[in-house]
């Protein structure tokens, strides 16, 4: 649907809350753009949460579901306009924590049809000076910003050249990067950044030598060593798209949000091929919290921030054996209140390594690091409640009811294997009897035949 109306103009763009049916386009809208500057509205109906309610059923507690409610809400709040169909709706959605655009409107869905009817030409003759006053509204001033690329290197000089050339082939110029080399023992990798260093020296990129402090000691250092009013966090092993920074850049500006994370594709492989191919897609979802305690829904390292942001939430936590930096780090900013967005667009590949520092931490020890924000300003018994939630639904694996329906399901194949080897055991004992007395039977046909011919001798002898 977003790439669908990124390709025509439209004068007017209109959505339901239900399911989220509008939320990519919306993020899409917010940080990139529709062509012909589409007013974008929002029929506000309460959405899953609301017809739960209804119903008398609890929230299903899922990540799916969870993920669902988030879209459905944050497609009102970000709507430039919100349609109500009676005003119980707003009261009930505000009592949920859902927040509404500063221009929304009560038309009635519902009722008598002349008050449905009185009620909407009235709404459509005030939508040209609502389009008007839209295309008019005063856009984001000045250029988009200049961008400081920090970036930690450790031990990768495998990857480090396709890295920083993808970053010299971008279609943004006002950005510069920091790499820092957080503490390398690799020979060949030492050499690498010695040579890399040599090579865009003319650019005034700055390689920094380090003791090693972990991916997030050497990123906090090159986010200090910035003069720019962005960052822009890159891994070493990664490949930007020639169109990373620019549309980071724009898209931070357009939206004025604190920071924005964006989807991108993964690979596998030493070099990026030619013609590229990958084997998953990453959608970052943005700013839910309630998914966030599950699982990554935030985005990756490469995201862009102001730099005042990032420096009054304390940067990266430098954590020996830390895996989750990024995952952490997003989910304090949105817990602190801050603006989140998500670009929908890939615009870096993603390089995936099976034995990366990521996959080898401890995975338990680290997920609490994530979600020890979220459970801090919590009282002790609703902690409990979270972490006997997320033990049910929590990654790290299957979640246990699903690992014990499994098991279920796998003790009945067992039984059913059992029993169709008993059930061949039978069908093979009653085929053997079936023969048994199919013999029987034709020797006894053969016997009465050889009596039959016998009586007919013996009572007409002549024949």
């Amino acid at each position: 649907m977003a790439d669908f109306l990124s390709t025509r103009e439209f004068h007017f763009i209109h959505f339901q809350d239900w399911k989220g049916n509008g939320f990519v386009a919306l993020q899409r809208c917010r940080t990139l753009g529709l062509p012909g500057n589409p007013v974008v509205t929002t029929t506000v109906h309460g959405g899953t949460e609301r017809e739960m309610e209804c119903r008398g059923s609890f929230p299903a507690g899922t990540l799916d579901h969870l993920i669902t409610c988030h879209a459905e809400r944050w497609s009102v709040q970000h709507a430039h306009l919100a349609i109500l169909p009676a005003s119980d709706v707003k009261a009930w959605d505000q009592e949920q924590g859902w927040e509404f655009p500063d221009t929304r409107v009560t038309l009635p869905l519902f009722g008598s049809e002349n008050e449905a009817n009185t009620a909407w030409a009235r709404w459509l003759q005030e939508l040209q000076d609502l389009r008007s006053m839209h295309v008019t509204r005063p856009t984001s001033k000045g250029a988009p910003p200049a961008v400081t690329v920090c970036m930690a290197h450790h031990n990768h000089g495998a990857y480090l050249a396709e890295a920083l050339a993808s970053l010299a082939a971008q279609t943004f110029a006002d950005f510069t990067v920091i790499i820092v080399d957080d503490g390398s023992t690799d020979a060949d990798s030492l050499a690498t950044f010695h040579t890399l260093e040599s090579q865009y020296r003319h650019r005034g990129w700055q390689f920094i030598r380090s003791t090693n402090r972990g991916a997030s000691g050497a990123r906090n250092h090159a986010a200090g060593l910035a003069e720019t009013t962005h960052l822009v966090f890159m891994d070493s092993d990664n490949v930007a798209r020639p169109e990373m920074l620019e549309v980071l850049s724009n898209a931070i500006h357009r939206a004025g949000a604190d920071a924005l994370s964006c989807h991108f594709l993964l690979f596998e492989g030493d070099a990026l091929p030619a013609n590229p191919s990958w084997f998953a897609e990453y959608h970052a979802v943005g700013p839910c919290l309630e998914a966030g305690f599950l699982t990554n829904v935030f985005g990756d390292t490469n995201f862009i921030i102001r730099a005042e942001v990032f420096q009054k939430l304390g940067g990266f936590r430098e954590i020996p054996g830390f895996s989750l930096e990024d995952w952490e780090f997003l989910g304090r900013l949105v817990h602190s209140g801050h603006d989140l967005d998500v670009v929908p667009q890939s615009l870096f590949y993603y390089r995936h390594l099976p034995h990366s520092f990521s996959r080898r931490g401890a995975f338990h020890t680290n997920h609490l690091r994530v979600i020890r924000p979220m459970l801090k300003t919590s009282p002790p018994w609703v902690r409990r409640a979270l972490l006997g939630w997320f033990g049910i639904e929590g990654p790290g694996g299957e979640s246990k009811l699903l690992q014990e329906k499994i098991a279920q399901l796998s003790d009945r194949v067992k039984r059913l294997e059992q029993e169709r080897v008993d059930d061949r055991a039978r069908l093979q004992a009653a085929k053997e009897k079936a023969f048994r007395l199919g013999e029987k039977l034709r020797t006894q046909q053969v016997k009465a035949s050889n009596f039959g011919q016998k009586l007919r001798r013996l009572f007409f002898p002549g024949e």
